[in-house]
């Protein structure tokens, strides 16, 4: 024979683990984005010291430079579309949180 259970309403720890897992994925995803941020910050601060040491020492053309500008603002808007919006865009497991 089978019965029919009436669903049962969530204990309270359930909502307590529930709350601390979405905590814990809101920690997961500032950290993935203080991670890409810095990489960000380092790879602008490697631009600028190259850059620094080619113009010293080959005394670049202002076209060069600027088109090494271009370059790197392309590049960087793609490490931003790519790495920094990541995790924004993918849900985190909550396994792994």
């Amino acid at each position: 024979m089978a019965t029919v259970q009436e669903p049962r309403s969530r204990p309270k720890y359930d909502e307590f683990l529930d709350a601390r897992l979405e905590r814990t994925r809101q920690q997961v995803r500032a950290a993935d984005l203080g991670v890409a941020t810095l990489g960000l910050v380092a790879l602008t601060f490697a631009f600028g010291t190259v850059m620094l040491l080619l113009d010293k020492w080959l005394d670049l053309h202002v076209i060069v430079r600027q088109l090494a500008l271009a370059g790197f603002v392309i590049g960087a808007a793609i490490y931003i579309a790519k790495v920094l919006m990541r995790p924004f865009a993918q849900t985190i497991n909550p396994y792994y949180a």
